[in-house]
């Protein structure tokens, strides 16, 4: 499985990106986080967007792609990490007022393909 931090531009904080067989994402989150996120994956799951909040506040937006995730799943997962992002960071997205979540959009859907 490939973890890869992915900064974040202007809001700062980083997205953690999980691309691979989705029971090896599943042991290391009840692993590592202690999050046990089996209810959200299963054997139809394309992906999955998600966020964990610590005792303080921190939130940890992440994200989890098959190996062979289609671009269109990709844009789907990356739509909900900007609402996450933003919401956390106080941005209030609307009809008017779009712009900052399309670049948002954009970046991270670049980054990922990278990886």
């Amino acid at each position: 499985m490939k973890i890869k931090n992915v900064k974040i531009p202007l809001y700062g904080g980083n997205i953690k990106v999980y691309i691979g067989d989705s029971n090896l994402f599943l042991d290391h989150m009840v692993n590592k986080y202690s999050a046990d996120l089996s209810d959200s994956v299963n054997a139809t799951t394309k992906g999955l967007c998600f966020t964990l909040s610590n005792s303080i506040g921190e939130q940890l937006t992440g994200m989890w792609l098959p190996s062979d995730y289609s671009v269109a799943i990709l844009a789907h997962e990356a739509l909900h990490a900007t609402w996450y992002i933003q919401d956390y960071f106080g941005v209030k997205v609307s009809a008017d007022n779009n712009e900052s979540q399309a670049y948002l959009l954009q970046y991270l859907v670049e980054q990922i393909m990278k990886i």
